[in-house]
């Protein structure tokens, strides 16, 4: 969690606590199942399974050691300016059911396709760029939100696989 803090920057007037000395957390993010950390939340384990930072002001990049946070469930880092690409080691997020990283600058891919247990995927409004998103998404989709994005495919006919989808947005995305 450190190396995320010490990508990231900011806090937008928002009360953003997070401490780490000699890449330590100051005091540990997790304690049972009460975080130190604002936005952060932890299962009873005294693991990370949750990450909500939606408008935060945070600068900066995700970084690939959340990766290993292998109890997240949720992350939301909306509406914030975070730039760069998603860490292929988000395909490391098994029990990941939420993804939220819309309305920042991230480019490249979205790294999800093994996630199985991933029902809500939001990244609408990015400068993301793929030619083969569907072939990339699980299939236990629920929510699909990739509005004005970069797409250079059409919709194939393989969506009918997402028997889950119920909601797809995916305007504004220059789709052949």
């Amino acid at each position: 969690m450190c190396d995320l803090r010490n990508a990231v920057s900011g806090g937008g007037g928002k009360t953003i606590t997070w401490v780490c000395v000699n890449n330590v957390a100051s005091p540990p993010v997790c304690s049972g199942s009460t975080s130190s950390w604002s936005g952060v939340t932890c299962n009873g384990g005294g693991s990370v399974s949750s990450i909500l930072v939606s408008s935060a002001g945070l600068l900066g990049s995700l970084t690939s050691s959340l990766g290993t946070l292998s109890t997240l469930q949720a992350m939301d880092v909306s509406s914030n300016s975070l730039g760069g690409s998603i860490p292929s080691s988000f395909q490391q997020l098994w029990a990941l059911s939420s993804l939220s990283v819309g309305s920042n600058s991230l480019t490249g891919s979205l790294p999800v396709s093994s996630l199985t247990l991933l029902t809500y995927l939001s990244a609408s409004s990015n400068r993301l760029r793929m030619t083969s998103l569907f072939a990339s998404l699980p299939l236990s989709l629920k929510f699909l939100e990739l509005s004005s994005n970069s797409w250079s495919q059409s919709l194939p006919t393989s969506m009918g696989q997402y028997t889950s989808l119920s909601v797809l947005s995916i305007s504004s995305g220059n789709m052949l």
